[in-house]
């Protein structure tokens, strides 16, 4: 297990670059989201083969993105006109012969054969034709011109973001280096990093050394949220809890790229909008300095 973890933070480390952290606390994380205000936020996705994306038969199966205006978050963000992407990757060589000597299941019922993830991940259900690798890479950068360009006559930006964004990167630094195509020069931010930097000091603040009582929304969001771990209680960031817990529609269809995409911003902006509500005294409030391998902003440059 300890060989695990090591291969994994490896990973992890080679594919991230530290960037400016995130702010201290979330007046300030409020403040920043303010000075982006005219930029377009592409939240984006992939689904995949496995989860260790140097192993040859580990490849992305989908992509997909949504462009919004973030308003500043000051109301829900607005869909960019023609700002969504959405393409399958046909499976190549190396995953087909992989999958041809796979068990119909494994032993540990955490580890899922291929077979199993693209069910899960509904690789074959809808009219979504699968494309080649390098056709995905190219497209999708097409795309990011073209959200680039709507962005600067707003005098803003474009901005990717991503749940666990570090594993989505290095996803899609395959599929580039993999295509041969070059890779895109743009900023990533992790929801996650909000999720766990704010959100979740946040509610512990709030059920174990707040002097006020828990409201009946408080209570039912950590209820919804405490999971059991090996070390004991925890509160869990996951899109899939959180859509629980702020009875988000559309959950029935996570771990569909496009779906994920969408339920993200959903989460983020839910997450936002309640701890806007927490007032001035949560907003002060400085949380423990963020490890940058689990999200700090960073971008496809290496």
């Amino acid at each position: 297990m300890k060989d695990l973890r090591r291969y994994i933070r490896n990973i992890l480390l080679e594919r991230t670059e530290s960037g400016r952290s995130y702010p201290v606390n979330f007046s300030g994380f409020l403040e920043m989201v303010k000075q982006h205000q005219n930029d377009i936020w592409v939240f984006f996705d992939t689904e995949t083969t496995g989860l260790y994306y140097k192993e040859k038969q580990v490849q992305a199966t989908e992509v997909a993105a949504v462009a919004y205006n973030n308003n500043g978050f000051a109301t829900k963000p607005s869909l960019v006109e023609d700002g969504t992407f959405h393409m399958k990757i046909a499976l190549q060589p190396d995953t087909i012969s992989y999958m041809e000597q796979e068990p119909e299941q494994y032993d540990d019922p955490f580890k899922k054969t291929i077979k199993q993830l693209l069910v899960m991940t509904q690789y074959e259900d809808g009219p979504v034709e699968k494309s080649t690798p390098e056709e995905v890479a190219r497209e999708f950068t097409i795309y990011l011109d073209d959200m680039k360009a709507i962005a600067t006559a707003q005098g803003g930006k474009v901005r990717l973001i991503a749940q666990n964004a570090v594993f989505d990167i290095g996803i899609m630094n395959h599929l580039y280096s993999r295509s041969g195509v070059p890779l895109p020069q743009d900023t990533v931010w992790d929801t996650k990093a909000v999720f766990q930097r704010y959100f979740r000091e946040t509610l512990d603040y709030l059920e174990n050394k707040s002097k006020f009582p828990l409201s009946a929304q408080d209570q039912s969001i950590i209820d919804s949220l405490k999971k059991e771990g090996k070390w004991g209680p925890y509160i869990s960031s996951s899109l899939g809890d959180l859509i629980d817990a702020f009875d988000i529609g559309g959950g029935e269809n996570w771990h569909t790229a496009i779906a994920d995409v969408q339920l993200t911003m959903e989460a983020l902006f839910a997450v936002v909008q309640y701890l806007k509500r927490k007032g001035k005294f949560l907003k002060q409030r400085k949380t423990k300095p963020f490890n940058p391998s689990a999200g700090d902003p960073y971008s496809y440059r290496r």
